[in-house]
């Protein structure tokens, strides 16, 4: 069997490796950390499906602190039904 090592292999060690240091040196700000890039990832990938759909997602900030996240969406009109019939 051959096994090849390439700099992301390395990179991608030394990352898991930084990882489960901060979780076991500071393992509220670890999770934190998680918390914030989850976050980050379900936004993109709600962001990806309204677009996806025609839509088109906004943000904007709030007076008082934190964001708003708005989504439209076109209306859909199914064919088949035809009004008055």
């Amino acid at each position: 069997m051959v096994t090849s090592i390439t700099s992301q292999t390395v990179k991608s060690e030394a990352v898991l490796a930084d990882t489960i240091r901060d979780v076991r040196d500071r393992p509220r700000e670890a999770a934190q950390d998680f918390l914030n890039h989850a976050k980050e990832m379900g936004l993109s990938i709600s962001k990806r499906i309204v677009e996806a759909h025609g839509g088109e997602m906004t943000v904007s900030k709030n007076a008082a602190g934190g964001a708003t996240f708005r989504f439209t969406l076109p209306a859909y009109l199914d064919e088949r039904i035809v009004a008055n019939d």
